[in-house]
């Protein structure tokens, strides 16, 4: 009697403790989240509803896991659920989130939750090891080409820009050599352009500004294409030949020309006087030839002056002269 009384209150105390008011359900799914083990939280709403009580294998790729769930605390849901393997903390913890479905029928105990097949969907993998997962395969599968493609494209296009760079380099050597200038007084000299860019910029809006305006080009574009046919087949062509001409033959006087060019330049010491004395004589000299009515006559008045030769003192010939 001892013996059976006591097996008694060992099963009572086991059922109290197994808590037999609790929900059970089996889920059957093709694979869980990353961290879904055995006492894994169960939630809905954020709320603990239960735990993950045990976790099997169900033949090839499926798994069963048993829930033990509270049935108080879900109010709404049916086994049209889906569940959410997700983070519960920071520290990366996984646990089940419960999401309420439409349709099906109350959560019963011992009922069977399928989500293998079309319904895999059901359960979602949102944890830290399936999100690293997926970081790992975009990086390997597009950022890294994609990055590979930008760089190799980068070095290839900055081999175009070697001889600018060289260039650049060159002239700063250059510059750095024979500089006579603080680089203060460069700078200000260089920053005087820009007072000429605010006129500059002005008239290239007044041009484009009349060009839009043009009779020519709104009534007349018949004229105005042969107009630029003609500049551009004959003017252009022409100008280059005069001038390809002109370099074939007179090309070889440029060199004597400079030194003549250099003299002249140096003869004129002064060059402001020497401007305002040619500016002098030149103007003596229109006043000195004004307009008539046969075109431009030299204003002159002479006076004769002569010095008498006594012819008798000299031989005949030189009288003769004399005279």
């Amino acid at each position: 009697a001892a013996v059976v009384a006591t097996a008694l209150a060992a099963g009572v105390c086991t059922q109290a403790l197994r808590g037999d008011d609790a929900l059970r359900v089996q889920v059957v799914a093709e694979q869980l989240g990353d961290g879904i083990v055995t006492g894994s939280d169960v939630r809905l709403d954020g709320v603990l509803v239960g735990s993950v009580e045990s976790i099997e294998g169900a033949g090839s790729g499926r798994v069963r896991m048993m829930l033990a769930l509270d049935e108080s605390r879900l109010p709404g849901v049916t086994d049209s659920l889906s569940l959410l393997a997700a983070p519960g903390n920071l520290f990366g913890i996984s646990e089940l989130d419960l999401q309420r479905g439409t349709g099906g029928a109350p959560l019963r105990s011992g009922a069977v939750i399928e989500l293998t097949g079309a319904a895999a969907q059901r359960l979602s993998d949102a944890t830290t090891g399936a999100l690293l997962r997926q970081l790992g395969r975009s990086v390997n599968q597009v950022l890294t080409p994609e990055l590979a493609e930008v760089l190799r494209q980068v070095s290839t296009d900055s081999k175009a820009f070697t001889p600018l760079f060289e260039a650049l380099v060159t002239t700063a050597r250059t510059l750095a050599d024979t500089q006579r200038y603080a680089p203060s007084y460069l700078i200000g000299q260089y920053a005087s352009l820009l007072l000429g860019l605010p006129p500059f910029l002005t008239g290239t809006i007044e041009l484009l500004d009349n060009l839009d305006r043009m009779e020519a080009l709104r009534t007349d574009r018949v004229r105005f294409d042969k107009t630029v046919a003609a500049i551009a087949d004959d003017l252009l062509p022409g100008a280059t030949n005069t001038l390809t001409t002109a370099r074939d033959y007179l090309g070889d006087y440029a060199g004597p020309l400079t030194p003549l060019l250099l003299a002249l330049g140096g003869a004129v010491s002064t060059p402001f006087r020497s401007s305002a004395e040619l500016h002098e004589l030149l103007t003596r000299l229109r006043a000195a030839m004004p307009d008539g009515p046969d075109g431009p006559a030299v204003n002159l008045r002479v006076t004769l002056s002569g010095i008498p030769v006594l012819s008798a003192a000299l031989p005949g010939p030189a009288a003769e002269a004399g005279r």
